[in-house]
């Protein structure tokens, strides 16, 4: 393609955006060390692969929908990986989690440079995000069950997608933005409104689940990552194994509290 920008037009065009998305959607002053070093210092990384990427990707034919797929595919390979056991492959795994954003991040831009964005690409982007926040958490569930020979830790990981699966309330109004605006004023008024010690109580173990709930935030992956780098060297598995048993049991409470909800606070057609 002899009209695409030239790499320090990729990279400047990237950088802004970045700095842009950053301060719009979770107010993060990419420009300063001073409050963020850490996701400065990844964005630098993210960023830096993300334009030679992307740079690269646009002398090819390959669609942002295509990088997407890659991008929740790197996840599921990572998630294969471990079963291995081997030390090295669990490094690859885990270099590929680590790397996961970049085709997240370049995708969108890649899309708005051809002129391909599309309500599609949109949702496809959410699932991609979706299926590696499943898959980190199989995949370290895959490394507990191989490094411990427990079995057990096959069905928490089975009980993390079963769980994802059957959130009905989850599923029913993911794309409905109109649902979506309702329940959540629904769930405020009922959070704020609630004086009873069960709704406290109720309001107080939400809260825990959000801290404990496994997301795919950079710094909680990051976070597991580091612990399974010093469970390698001490080779003792003991605190990913503690993960496994929070995040089925944070599974299993947030389904059942939004059922709850969708049962005390049904949405009007």
């Amino acid at each position: 393609m002899s009209d695409s920008p030239s790499y320090h037009e990729v990279r400047r065009n990237l950088y802004q955006e970045v700095y842009q998305t950053e301060i719009e959607k979770f107010n993060i002053n990419l420009s300063t060390w001073k409050n963020h070093p850490y996701t400065k210092l990844k964005s630098y990384y993210y960023i830096e692969a993300g334009a030679i990427l992307t740079y690269l990707l646009l002398k090819t034919r390959i669609t942002p929908n295509s990088i997407t797929l890659v991008y929740a595919g790197i996840g599921f390979i990572a998630a294969l990986l471990m079963f291995s056991g081997d030390i090295i492959m669990t490094g690859i795994a885990l270099f590929l989690w680590f790397s996961k954003a970049i085709p997240d991040w370049i995708d969108g831009h890649i899309a708005r440079i051809k002129n391909m964005t599309s309500s599609i690409g949109g949702m496809l982007d959410e699932w991609g995000a979706y299926v590696n926040i499943l898959s980190f958490q199989v995949g370290i569930g895959i490394y507990v069950a191989v490094g411990t020979t427990s079995n057990i830790y096959y069905f928490l990981a089975g009980i993390i997608v079963f769980m994802s699966a059957i959130n009905f309330r989850q599923f029913m109004f993911q794309h409905s933005l109109q649902e979506i605006s309702k329940i959540n004023s629904d769930n405020t008024s009922f959070i704020t409104n609630s004086k009873s010690a069960s709704d406290s109580l109720m309001r107080f173990m939400k809260k825990l689940a959000m801290i404990a709930r496994y997301d795919g935030r950079s710094r909680y992956t990051d976070l597991v990552i580091l612990v399974v780098i010093f469970e390698l060297y001490f080779q003792e598995i003991i605190i990913t194994a503690i993960f496994m048993w929070l995040w089925a049991g944070v599974n299993l409470l947030y389904f059942f509290y939004t059922l709850n909800l969708s049962i005390r606070h049904p949405h009007v057609d």
